[in-house]
């Protein structure tokens, strides 16, 4: 275990985010600089998208490619690069004392490969799915809309009855029930009724709100959206505060965890959590029943209570996750189900959400 550590610790060492340390400096402003340009032509590539990953930080280049991206408190996230027709790049290692340069490779798409993806299925009721299925099914899907459904692309598999899908560019989505707006580029999507797994690359953007009352209606559902969701329980983990945030957790074979025995404190500021191969979790009052069918609507119900137990379960994909204060942990090592993997993109909050208080 201990040489696991070591290992897990060298690479966090070596690929973690080089940015000067006074960007946490509130008097003196930084920016990241640089150029989006072609692998192969060293052209530049316009319009793309520039974002710290699941944040309210992004940006777009300009006519030659150029961009310039602030340092914020969140800004130690993985660092994205999209545009339409190439693949995407992940950045952990930039600095912000120089301009950078980055280029993108061409993402081809072969037309036969696309001739095959033909099936009988009426493309509404496949959008009907993958709105199901992506957005998910609560109370902030219902007021969640896809706003360019046409730059998707579906397969349906009737001999596996699996929907199969991809956007030829970033999916807009508008969240009127959160007040924000998602910009996802949807890397693979396969859902069945027993399976979902999909993964892509998104920032936030916030809605436009014309009084008070609307802004105060998305504020109490963020706050409620908050409890007991994903960000809520690493950030839990991280601050040592799950007993007083109304979380639980058990191995697999329901031995209490404690947490001084899983994480480990990285030199860089950040943590490890290593709970292979997984932990079942509990929010709430375990004595109620395991299941909330709660109003979502009914916006001062369970406003700092405890609400019926929900059950949900994290199995490590790898030996340890690594964790930050903004809740933030690596998507591929780590996979949900239960209530929690029934949250999907319609329930995402950015990395910079504080708790609503009243």
């Amino acid at each position: 275990m201990f040489k696991i550590l070591q290992f897990f610790i060298s690479l966090i060492l070596l690929y973690s985010p080089i940015i000067l340390s006074s960007q946490n400096n509130s008097t003196q402003e930084i920016d990241i600089k640089g150029r989006i340009i072609e692998a192969d032509t060293k052209e530049s590539i316009p319009f793309a998208h520039i974002f710290f990953e699941g944040t309210l930080n992004g940006t777009t280049s300009d006519i030659n490619g150029y961009f310039v991206l602030k340092l914020t408190d969140v800004s130690n996230k993985p660092l994205i690069v999209s545009s339409v027709g190439y693949k995407t790049k992940t950045l952990t290692n930039y600095s912000s004392n120089s301009e950078i340069t980055i280029s993108l490779e061409k993402n081809i798409y072969m037309l036969a490969d696309i001739e095959i993806l033909a099936d009988n299925l009426p493309t509404k009721r496949k959008l009907r799915m993958f709105k199901a299925y992506f957005l998910g099914t609560s109370n902030n899907a219902a007021e969640t809309e896809i706003m360019n459904p046409e730059v998707l692309n579906f397969f349906y598999d009737k001999s596996t009855n699996t929907l199969n899908a991809s956007a030829t560019e970033p999916i807009m989505i508008n969240n009127s029930a959160l007040g924000y707006r998602i910009i996802y580029y949807l890397e693979n999507f396969k859902a069945s009724e027993d399976n979902v797994e999909y993964t892509g690359n998104y920032y936030f953007e916030e809605l436009p709100v014309d009084n008070a009352d609307k802004r105060e209606k998305n504020l109490i559902r963020r706050f409620q959206t908050y409890k007991g969701s994903r960000l809520h329980l690493i950030r839990s983990i991280w601050n040592n505060s799950l007993k007083q945030d109304g979380f639980t957790l058990f191995y697999t074979n329901y031995k209490k965890i404690k947490l001084n025995e899983v994480i480990t404190d990285l030199p860089t500021g950040e943590k490890i959590i290593c709970l292979s191969p997984g932990a079942i979790i509990y929010y709430g009052d375990m004595n109620q029943s395991t299941t909330y069918f709660g109003d979502m609507n009914q916006s001062t119900t369970y406003y700092g209570d405890a609400r019926p137990s929900e059950k949900s379960y994290l199995m490590q994909q790898e030996d340890c996750t690594k964790i930050d204060k903004d809740g933030y942990y690596d998507p591929k090592t780590v996979k949900w189900s239960g209530q929690m993997s029934e949250k999907r993109v319609a329930d995402l909050l950015p990395y910079e959400y504080l708790p609503y208080k009243k």
